[in-house]
């Protein structure tokens, strides 16, 4: 059962009439439109197509910015520019940043490839071995409009850098004065990015994909963005890597009677500050801490910074679910997927140890999605839209290619000729039988170089 309780802000019941399964569903079905994936099908094959005339069309129709082909790359001069415009103790913080990410990163991959390289199996007859390598080359998303993201290009570009990718671009929207905004390029400087242009929305997923006059096409594209570039990487996922579907951002925040309402409604007021398509909402064993909640919401809004983009979030996506149980709310944040999950509830650590499926879990009052996204030392380029179900955080292994290397003697193939045989005639591959038996024909063994064996 769904009840309207304000303009404001929707509220779920969880019964026998709407499962967590239903509406968890009927939350996220509010967010999409199919009619968006249509519009970038179309702007993503007009820069495929037209390359460097479409994506200028495009920057001067959505970024209000008239651009030169020799413009779309920020240049040496512009950086420099950054630096003297940008305050001195942002450029500190930003480098603070970028360390803490890279300790993190750094552990991960220390791990992984000791993991990696450990998986070996070798007999006097053959061995098998896993194997990893960097990839050559990615694109990392920043999105920019009414706020902007540094630290984005931190959390994409230092996971890129730690794995050993030799080509690391970034491509994001330029402001009114034909420039980005100085914190990015500075951010960009720090982590050692190799090129940057002045691109946006899905125009420079497809640019980064397919490649254009000026843009080189990369093997992976990463970061964040609205629904449009949510939609792009979905699509462009055809043609290159992408890291996972990141679009507008979500927080869920698990809370029962015990949790502190102010702390609540202030981590929404954050989440939805990000856009007006943010999705964010509360899943409680509460009636009254419901009801306070739609409340507070109401007071407190005419108080806050940003107030018009929050409301408008909220009004559009924001959402309430009341549940019987702790269970219950437990199984709905499981289904439901959120890219941030708050926890603040008795027995805060036994609940998190239930979760399986949100980007990342964030425990007590002192864990806020602020300070995941500002230095705790996570990376926030997390999956939405539900799927981190299937999909993880970026990390520095999202950088990397695996694959298996192997060798067999000549005995070692004659004794399983039987059984490949078997196999591949079982399936239908006669000629994979017939492959394996080629070796040991008599008139083809003196073609079969003895030093290959």
């Amino acid at each position: 059962m769904k009840m309207k309780v304000n303009s404001l802000i929707q509220y779920f019941e969880i019964n026998k009439l709407s499962t967590v399964e239903q509406t968890s569903e009927k939350i996220r079905r509010r967010t999409v439109k199919s009619t968006d994936i249509d519009y970038v099908k179309k702007i993503m094959n007009d820069v495929k197509k037209n390359n460097d005339k479409a994506l200028l069309k495009y920057t001067s129709k959505f970024d209000r910015v008239k651009l030169l082909p020799n413009q779309l790359r920020v240049n040496n001069k512009e950086i420099k520019e950054a630096y003297s415009i940008i305050d001195s103790e942002i450029v500190k913080e930003l480098k603070i940043l970028k360390k803490s990410v890279e300790k993190t990163e750094k552990k991960i991959m220390k791990l992984f490839s000791n993991f990696v390289n450990d998986v070996e199996i070798r007999d006097k007859r053959s061995y098998i071995k896993y194997n990893m390598v960097p990839l050559e080359s990615v694109g990392c998303y920043v999105p920019g409009g009414k706020a902007v993201y540094p630290s984005s290009l931190i959390m994409s570009s230092v996971p890129a850098k730690i794995a050993g990718v030799k080509r690391i671009i970034v491509c994001s929207p330029p402001s009114l004065d034909k420039k980005i905004n100085p914190s990015v390029l500075v951010a960009a400087d720090i982590c050692q990015v190799d090129e940057i242009y002045k691109v946006g929305g899905a125009q420079a997923i497809a640019a980064m994909g397919y490649g254009t006059n000026s843009i080189k096409p990369v093997e992976k594209i990463v970061g964040p963005g609205n629904i449009f570039v949510y939609q792009a990487k979905k699509i462009i996922s055809e043609d290159v890597g992408i890291d996972l579907p990141a679009g507008p951002s979500e927080l869920l925040i698990i809370a029962d009677n015990s949790a502190d309402k102010e702390l609540i409604i202030s981590d929404l007021f954050a989440q939805a500050e990000h856009g007006t398509d943010s999705l964010c909402g509360v899943v409680t064993t509460s009636k009254r801490l419901a009801k306070d909640l739609i409340r507070l919401i109401q007071e407190r809004l005419p108080q806050i910074e940003r107030r018009d983009i929050v409301s408008k979030s909220l009004l559009k996506n924001g959402f309430i679910v009341y549940c019987k149980s702790m269970q219950e709310c437990i199984d709905f944040a499981n289904d439901f997927a959120s890219e941030h999950l708050e926890i603040m509830t008795e027995n805060q650590d036994s609940v998190a140890k239930e979760m399986t499926s949100s980007g990342v879990v964030l425990i007590g009052n002192y864990t806020p999605a602020a300070f995941s996204d500002y230095g705790l030392g996570t990376n926030h380029v997390l999956p939405t839209g539900g799927s981190g179900k299937f999909y993880s955080a970026l990390s520095s292994i999202d950088f990397t290619r695996r694959f298996f290397i192997a060798k067999t003697t000549k005995e070692k193939l004659k004794n399983n000729l039987v059984k490949i045989e078997k196999l591949s005639n079982q399936e239908g591959l006669i000629n994979h039988g017939e492959s394996a038996k080629a070796r040991f024909v008599n008139e083809n063994v003196k073609s079969i170089s003895k030093k290959n064996n």
